[in-house]
């Protein structure tokens, strides 16, 4: 006895398929209703069993075909279903001629006994046709249609409570993402001063206590000096080490100059650490912009500087900065390899991940695009009203 099976998701299909066989039948399936038509036609199965919710043809009109046709319509049919549930499908699906109609899941034992039980209605001839039942073709093409309708109102329904639940979930994140953006600034402006007022502070006790032991030595002490100075060396070589720590955790001049003088400082320590030219253009006369927003803006540069030096290979860099309208955008371009799509999308692009959080969180926009050995474009757009939501 061969069964066709008439499933378009590939998991159903396949289990289907192993519980038939396992119970001695043969096995031929296909992923939706014109498939399934077309095999039935070149070979008749003793039985189908198919999902109605399908692409290319549902399983409504597959069974309307069968049953219209003199040399299928004897095939027995069950209808096997998650998602077509109510009274009134099943109503629809007998007055199609289905044998059976089956709400998915079924046990194995019941579902293998329902079959058993078809094919021995086939075999007594006892099987329901569409010819038999009181309604009409126009009245079962009626019914057809409010089911399908009916169907895809509640799919509706759905799609738009997930859009709901998405919006939220995404509002949610983007408040759990500022809040940790606000304490992580919080937590380096923090660090900053810590290592500001205690490592920064033991280190230049320990070069005055240098030049002092300097100062107390006699000039037959030549060893004991180059051992002194070469102290002092070292430690002046850590305090400018923690110094540098210092403005990358928290630049002093964001808090206490701004964001203008805070770029043209950052992009002469990047030009003088790297060797990477960089040129800085601001047109920022009049731009009032809140902490958090000079903070992200920063943020941004320093995010792509560093990619630079660290993934470019580029030998300049140019920072443009200007004001249009209420907008402030920023340009930053180098003329390093490039920057392809493949990174751009990566789940690791932590960087660029945070270029567009950042962005987006203040209503802004940001494009990052590249061409191959002529250079990266970090390009984005940012209000300069606070009618985004400020950083708690």
């Amino acid at each position: 006895m061969e069964i066709l099976i008439v499933e378009d998701t590939k998991d159903l299909r396949l289990l289907l398929e192993e519980i038939l066989r396992g119970a001695g039948y043969a096995v031929k399936s296909a992923a939706n209703g014109v498939d399934a038509l077309e095999k039935a036609k070149q070979s008749q199965a003793d039985l189908i069993i198919s999902d109605i919710l399908m692409p290319k043809m549902d399983g409504f009109e597959l069974c309307r075909q069968l049953k219209s046709d003199p040399l299928l319509q004897q095939i027995p049919f069950i209808f096997y279903t998650a998602t077509f549930t109510d009274p009134l499908d099943q109503h629809l699906a007998m007055s199609l001629g289905a044998s059976r109609f089956i709400t998915k899941p079924e046990a194995t034992d019941k579902l293998l006994a329902t079959i058993k039980e078809v094919l021995s209605e086939n075999k007594d001839r006892k099987l329901r046709s569409p010819l038999e039942q009181k309604e009409s073709n126009d009245e079962v093409e009626r019914m057809h249609s409010d089911v399908l309708a009916r169907k895809l109102e509640e799919k509706v329904s759905e799609l738009e409570k997930e859009r709901d639940a998405l919006l939220k979930s995404e509002a949610r994140f983007h408040d759990l993402a500022s809040h940790l953006q606000s304490v992580r600034e919080e937590e380096r402006k923090h660090i900053a001063r810590e290592v500001h007022d205690e490592l920064g502070q033991a280190l230049t006790g320990l070069s005055m206590d240098a030049h002092w032991i300097i100062s107390k030595l006699r000039d037959d002490q030549h060893a004991l000096e180059e051992r002194a100075q070469s102290m002092i060396q070292g430690i002046d070589s850590s305090i400018r080490l923690v110094q540098r720590i210092i403005t990358e955790l928290r630049p002093a001049l964001l808090d206490d100059l701004g964001l203008e003088e805070s770029i043209l400082w950052y992009s002469g320590q990047f030009q003088e650490r790297t060797g990477i030219s960089c040129d800085v253009s601001l047109n920022m006369d009049d731009v009032e912009l809140n902490t958090d927003k000079s903070v992200a803006i920063f943020r941004i540069i320093q995010e792509s500087l560093t990619n630079i030096a660290r993934h470019a290979e580029a030998t300049k860099v140019t920072v443009n900065v200007e004001k249009t309208d209420h907008i402030l955008l920023v340009n930053i371009s180098d003329n390093g390899k490039g920057i392809t799509q493949k990174e751009i999308e990566a789940r690791d692009s932590f960087g660029v991940m945070g270029i567009r959080e950042r962005v987006e969180f203040f209503g802004g926009n940001v494009t990052i695009t590249g061409k191959p050995n002529m250079g990266t474009t970090v390009l984005l757009s940012m209000p300069q009203d606070d009618k985004a939501t400020t950083l708690q």
